[in-house]
């Protein structure tokens, strides 16, 4: 709770502070003390490195007694002059750029050949990242853009290290991410990379052949080759073109014509020589497509009385199912009669409300979505664990109770509930609720016991509600032994929640066996009964049930008859039988290895690629050589600027 005073490792002497001086400013004051030689000591190191390419005390962060500097004597003198002149860094540089070690020429001798230490001669450097890039763009004349930044800002300008062209020239180049201080981080190393990127790259390209650059204007304006020649060497190397350099680039200009031609005459002969290939593969390839057909449909005629007579045996059983569950329907009255006589307490004691979920979302790639009648589909992926998150409010108040009810679908392998032939694990569910009018806070809620009208062999609900979901566990609620029907699941908990305000709450279902052991559809309820672990009843069949069947409306007896649909197990197993008979027969592997062959057979003939691009060797020939002049001082800026004089030590 104390703030502990600034101190340094080691003692300077600093200006009268006063006492509400920040700490970063006794910080500032501490480094740039004239009594501070290791502020002067690194900064001047580091001018010293950056001019001549190898520090005094290198690497150059790595200034400690067991590193001396290699001319310890000229490192004091620059950390004096440093300091006498007060911190001037101008002077440092002046003083580095007009000594003679920095004038030294890069060739070498037999004597200093592998001197690197005592600076005997100059050391080859390539330009760091962002000069280079803004060098190539200031001897083009072409305008920087980059992705989020103004026009025309220089690479050397940019803030932010992640900005950079679409093609990351500057990353090639060795720019340091600057995750850290360590001079390390940048490279200036000549690596494949960056070559390539410099021979052809688009960065590259794109300020060379940009029509709006120094270079267009150049040719447009200047109508002398040579004056336009001796200026691109000007702009590029700094220096004059030699007569030699001048009369080389002049004879390139005039190969163009004859490359072209040569090109012309090239394509000529490979478009005569694809004409005949061409020809002969068309016919293969006739030939193949006829024998695929013809193969296809041979089969399908040795194969159609077989067909018919599968379609005739699947409309047989489609008309049967279908008699079944007609004749089956006029019983439902007494079935539903006879159903309602059974109820017990389990069924009068908890009334549940169906929940209208307002956000339906999942984990890993599986999809669900909510349906028209409020219950939930998922549509499952292949992620290792799935969670699905259902949010709701209800206007209950004290809710006791949550029930999971895993329903049946004739779109789910084995008609669900489960996504895998019908099965499912849920490892775990989650209960959380917030006030409506603050529900960003939730708050869990503590599942007490449970109870499920099924429960596969070896698999104990409690795992549902315990708050352990291990990765890859077959614990959890599943049903394998009964699929194929719908099921239900309730859970108290410890204590009752919500208002007559409204409450909203998040149900999580956790899966983490493995895919697809997913649930495929399924609905929430909500109970506020005094024992919410009941089956119960939907909240309008309760009060409907009440009604004797003779008092009834129709549209409440019409609406028992619905539900009644749902529960009746025989009318389920017809319901099945029926959409069973009505899927299209399964597809014959044979026949589709034969239409895959025909297709194979059928796909065009490709050109060849030595074509193709002679083609676009013509196409770029044919402008170049309308342009002949911006072509040759195209031609010439990219081969200096990926020249050693232009790349190094500018």
């Amino acid at each position: 709770g104390k703030v502990a005073p600034p101190t340094f490792p080691f003692p300077a002497k600093v200006p009268e502070q006063a006492s509400e001086s920040s700490r970063r400013e006794k910080l500032a004051e501490w480094m740039t003390s004239a009594d501070n030689r290791y502020f002067a000591l690194s900064y001047v190191n580091r001018l010293w490195g950056y001019l001549m390419g190898v520090g005094l005390i290198d690497p150059l962060d790595d200034i400690r007694a067991g590193n001396p500097p290699s001319n310890p004597v000229l490192l004091d003198y620059l950390t004096s002059e440093f300091v006498n002149s007060g911190f001037n860094t101008r002077r440092i540089i002046r003083l580095i750029c007009q000594s003679r070690a920095y004038q030294l020429e890069l060739a070498s001798n037999e004597w200093n050949a592998d001197d690197h230490v005592n600076y005997s001669h100059a050391t080859a450097r390539r330009l760091p990242a962002e000069v280079l890039m803004d060098a190539v763009y200031r001897v083009t004349g072409a305008t920087l853009n980059f992705p989020g930044v103004k026009a025309g800002t220089r690479a050397g300008q940019l803030l932010d290290s992640g900005v950079d062209v679409p093609s990351g020239l500057l990353a090639t180049l060795g720019r340091p991410p600057r995750e850290s201080a360590c001079e390390c981080e940048r490279s200036n190393d000549i690596r494949l990379g960056s070559v390539m990127s410099l021979l052809s790259g688009p960065a590259i390209s794109g300020a060379i052949n940009d029509p709006k650059n120094d270079l267009a204007r150049l040719v447009d304006q200047v109508k002398d080759d040579r004056k336009v020649i001796e200026e691109v060497f000007i702009r590029i190397l700094n220096r004059p073109a030699t007569q030699k350099e001048v009369d080389s680039v002049i004879k390139n200009a005039t190969i163009l014509a004859e490359e072209h031609t040569h090109l012309t005459n090239a394509l000529a002969r490979a478009e005569a020589a694809w004409a005949v290939t061409r020809e002969a593969k068309e016919k293969a390839r006739q030939d193949e497509m006829n024998k695929a057909e013809k193969a296809l449909n041979d089969y399908l005629a040795a194969q159609a009385p077989k067909v018919a007579k599968a379609e005739r045996d699947r409309e047989s059983k489609m008309a049967e199912a279908e008699r079944q569950l007609e004749e089956f329907q006029p019983l439902l009255p007494q079935r539903l009669s006879d159903w309602e006589t059974r109820f017990n307490d389990d069924q009068w004691n908890a009334r549940w409300m169906s929940v209208d979920a307002r956000e339906v979302k999942t984990s890993g790639n599986t999809r669900i979505e909510k349906l028209p009648d409020g219950s939930i589909r998922a549509y499952g992926g292949n992620s290792a664990s799935t969670d699905y998150l259902i949010t709701f409010d209800v206007p209950y108040a004290a809710v006791t109770g949550v029930k999971l009810e895993v329903l049946t679908d004739d779109g789910i392998s084995g008609f669900g509930p489960g996504l895998k032939e019908g099965n499912f694990v849920l490892s775990e569910l989650l209960v959380e609720s917030a006030s409506k009018t603050n529900n960003a806070k939730l708050n869990r809620q503590k599942i007490v016991s449970g109870r499920a009208d099924f429960i596969q062999k070896d698999h104990d609900l409690k795992h549902v509600f315990d708050g352990k979901a291990d990765q890859g566990s077959d614990q959890g609620w599943a049903v394998g032994g009964a699929a194929a029907k719908p099921h239900w699941a309730t859970f108290a908990l410890e204590q009752p929640v919500g208002t007559a305000e409204g409450t909203t709450f998040k149900i999580t279902l956790q899966h983490r066996y493995q895919s697809p052991y997913e649930i495929g559809r399924f609905r929430l309820w909500v109970t506020t009964s005094t024992n919410p672990t009941a089956p119960g009843l939907p909240n309008d069949i309760y009060d409907i049930a009440k009604v004797s069947g003779l008092l009834r409306t129709p549209p409440q007896a019409g609406r028992m008859m619905d539900y009644y649909r749902t529960q009746d197990a025989d009318l389920r197993v017809l319901q099945q039988a029926s959409a069973t008979a009505k899927m299209p027969l399964a597809a014959d592997q044979k026949v589709n290895e034969y239409r895959k062959a025909l297709t194979k057979a059928s796909r065009p003939i490709l050109t060849d690629p030595t074509l193709i691009q002679l083609r676009q060797d013509i196409d770029l020939s044919t402008r170049q050589l309308a342009n002949r002049r911006l072509t040759t001082v195209q031609d010439l800026a990219w081969a200096l600027i990926n020249t050693p004089s232009f790349l190094f030590n500018r």
